[in-house]
């Protein structure tokens, strides 16, 4: 019953305004008197022009000197006395179509099967989700059934498609909103979607290269026209044969240009790779030339604390150290008696170069070992000892007779395990 009201209220406010009507001579004075009638029905029921699909302006411009008339296209014009600004509607927007308009693809674009390509498009008034469509013209009749690219999405002006395998050179988009199909827009002109044959190309390695055992490499590739996922295998030469089972790097990957890869243990200097389609193979492509994979012996080296370095209690430090080969994870020792005992600092941590660590509060001549946490082997240890001692400023820090920082000796001694240290603070003895 409301919507009713508000349907017949919105008809009489809309004929009023166009129309009028004739009572003897005065046709505008009744024309005003029920545009007035109209709208006092509209304020004092609180009709929803909007629930009826009309958008009303903030303000209502009337008086008994002027006139408001609403076009067909949904403008609104006024005429008559404008002392108080009455007749300012050019800013009006009483009524907006909804409305959609492709812009691209519009005519004339050319999409590659299997790129991904953006569909765009504009709206006016109120739009909900829409769907999203094409055809294609196969050989001579069009292909009357649209297909369904999306059947909805939120209406945001844009959708980023992959151009199915469907070359054609008379293809239309069509954007309806989901709900009931209107509005909607078609592309204005045919687009082309063209296709070229699938392939491959392995862009690296893709022979002359030379990559280490463990070390972690990207693998390159290319493709044209619609190939999805790839699988990526090796082989290598052992001896002088060719070991010809490709071996699987892996099944099935995203056709998305590299892939990394961790080396593996298999050194030869002639090594080729091999990406095909996932799916049966076809279209494929190998190094066009052999590479080379190379081991070195694992290695281990301490970088720091690496000998007559000074690290005060409390103070964070960073243990540091660089590796070659298959290294694994690492375990970090610390000995005070010049490598006799060892004590462990970490048991297991990730060999990447560094780890910080907290100087205890512990005197000795002091060494760190580094080796692999799974069987200690490789390892390094600190070339010569360093010094751990609390925080202050002293003048001579000496090993086995050897002053650490070139300022002579000292007299006093303290017997720390197997090693003399000499320390003058501020003129006292520690």
């Amino acid at each position: 019953m409301e919507n009713m009201l508000n349907y017949f209220c919105l008809f009489l406010f809309i004929s009023l305004i166009e129309r009028g009507i004739e009572l003897g001579g005065r046709v505008i004075k009744v024309k005003k008197m029920l545009f007035f009638m109209a709208m006092a029905l509209i304020l004092l029921f609180g009709i929803d022009l909007q629930g009826a699909g009309v958008q009303v302006a903030s303000q209502v411009a009337a008086g008994d000197d002027h006139t408001v008339g609403l076009k067909s296209n949904g403008t609104v014009v006024a005429v008559g006395d404008n002392t108080y600004g009455q007749c300012d509607v050019d800013g009006w927007d009483l009524v907006k179509n909804p409305g959609i308009t492709i812009t691209s693809p519009n005519g004339g674009e050319a999409w590659m099967t299997g790129s991904k390509q953006r569909i765009t498009w504009t709206s006016e008034g109120h739009v909900g989700d829409v769907k999203i469509e094409y055809k294609f013209k196969k050989w001579f009749p069009w292909m009357f059934r649209w297909t369904t690219i999306i059947p909805s999405t939120e209406n945001d002006g844009s959708y980023d498609w992959k151009v199915p395998n469907t070359p054609s050179t008379d293809c239309l988009v069509r954007i309806s909103e989901a709900a009931d199909g209107d509005p909607s827009d078609v592309s204005n002109r045919v687009f082309t979607i063209y296709s070229v044959t699938p392939s491959i190309t392995v862009r690296l390695p893709n022979g002359g290269e030379a990559w280490m055992t463990d070390s972690n490499q990207r693998i390159i590739w290319t493709s044209e026209g619609h190939v999805g996922d790839v699988k990526i295998e090796y082989k290598f030469k052992r001896w002088f044969l060719w070991m010809f089972r490709w071996t699987t790097i892996i099944p099935s990957t995203e056709n998305d240009g590299s892939h990394d890869w961790k080396v593996p243990n298999t050194p030869s200097t002639d090594c080729l790779v091999r990406i095909s389609e996932a799916a049966d193979g076809d279209p494929s492509d190998v190094s066009n030339s052999v590479f080379t994979i190379y081991s070195v012996t694992p290695s281990i080296t301490v970088t720091s604390p690496n000998g007559n370095e000074v690290w005060y209690w409390g103070t964070n430090q960073t243990i540091t150290w660089t590796s070659e080969g298959g290294v694994g994870d690492v375990k970090i020792e610390l000995s005070l008696d010049n490598g006799t005992n060892w004590t462990t600092i970490i048991p297991s941590t990730e060999n990447d170069g560094s780890q910080p660590w907290e100087v205890p509060n512990m005197f000795g001549s002091c060494l760190v070992r580094i080796s692999e946490a799974a069987d200690g082997d490789p390892s390094d240890t600190s070339d010569s000892p360093f010094v751990i001692v609390p925080p202050g400023e002293y003048d001579y820090y000496v090993f086995d007779g050897h002053d650490l920082n070139g300022n002579g000796s000292s007299d006093i001694s303290v017997l720390l395990g197997h090693h003399i240290l000499f320390m003058v603070m501020s003129s006292r003895v520690l």
